[in-house]
């Protein structure tokens, strides 16, 4: 059966990809975590569902907590990329995956905020991404002074009793002075991977397995890993079922690199105990509070590219 056209309608929140993302400011905070944990959360989220069609397995003991200022995010081909532009925040949790079946590697996303309802419905309803809505204070450019935090609604407790409120749910604080320059800006990605290469050597001992963290920052700089979605919608009769289940890759690469450095300052990120959003748990840090291992800034941009589609319920 041929598929029906979209049926798009005004206040529909619908802009076609591919999309293009301009004058991204990336703050990356690397944060070790739990295989174990990991590999729960990845098996709940896209093992289980496809079954024997996927094998994805936790990369390596860590994740990487992004703060992301996009000033212009559209779409790259008419009629809708002549209809304007988008700005969007956006708080999210890179975990490198990778699938055993086809023996290539994701970038999978277990939590993700933004504070634009159009990033939010066409990231969801398009690609699979779990967007939630946030507020954000991000700052304007690198500055170790300044922290950065994520709020959105929460349930702190499951109850009858327990109300929605809204609250900060992620916080990145500077724990210490930096020892020197507190921040070079280097406009050579490879220069900037060097420079990252040689703080990760360093500390192998924090960071686990220093060789594969270096090619994941290198790979999300670069975008040559896709990322991976559970696209899902329930079902409006049975609340217990999906109406349409999929998993989805999203290609997406780098079109143009500005600058990038690391910030040498010692951050701390704090994670609100609550159980709507279970972060900690679901990802196997030590504690509510974990330092950055590396925290680095970079200004790129970047395109996401039209979905392909690993499985299909």
């Amino acid at each position: 059966m041929p598929q029906p056209d979209y049926v798009n309608y005004g206040g529909s929140l619908r802009l076609m990809q591919p999309y293009l993302a301009s004058q991204v400011g990336f703050y990356g905070f690397v944060l070790k975590a739990s295989v174990d944990a990991l590999q729960k959360t990845i098996d709940i989220r896209l093992n289980a569902p496809a079954g024997s069609a996927v094998r994805f397995e936790a990369s390596g003991p860590f994740v990487i907590l992004a703060f992301n200022a996009l000033k212009q995010l559209s779409s790259k081909n008419p009629p809708d990329s002549e209809k304007g532009s988008f700005s969007e925040n956006e708080c999210a949790l890179w975990v490198p995956v990778i699938d055993r079946v086809q023996e290539k590697s994701y970038w999978f996303h277990p939590y993700i905020f933004v504070d634009n309802p159009y990033a939010m419905a066409l990231g969801r309803e398009v690609y699979g991404f779990p967007k939630s809505l946030g507020i954000f204070d991000i700052p304007a450019a690198p500055d170790p002074a300044k922290s950065y935090s994520m709020q959105t609604w929460i349930l702190p407790k499951y109850s009858p009793t327990s109300h929605g409120l809204l609250a900060e749910l992620v916080n990145v604080s500077p724990s210490a002075a930096p020892a020197g320059d507190l921040w070079t800006g280097i406009e050579d990605i490879g220069e900037f991977v060097g420079e990252v290469a040689g703080l990760l050597r360093g500390q192998g001992d924090v960071v686990g397995d220093v060789e594969l963290a270096l090619r994941s920052i290198d790979d999300l700089l670069y975008r040559r890993a896709p990322m991976v979605f559970l696209k899902q919608f329930p079902d409006a009769v049975d609340p217990t079922k999906a109406c349409y289940m999929s998993l989805v890759e999203a290609p997406s690469n780098m079109t143009s690199f500005t600058h990038g450095g690391v910030m040498h300052t010692d951050y701390e990120v704090t994670f609100t105990a609550c159980d709507s959003h279970p972060i900690v748990g679901d990802l196997g840090f030590p504690a509510q509070t974990v330092p950055s291992i590396l925290s680095f800034y970079v200004e790129f941009n970047f395109e996401i590219d039209s979905g392909v589609e690993i499985w299909h319920a």
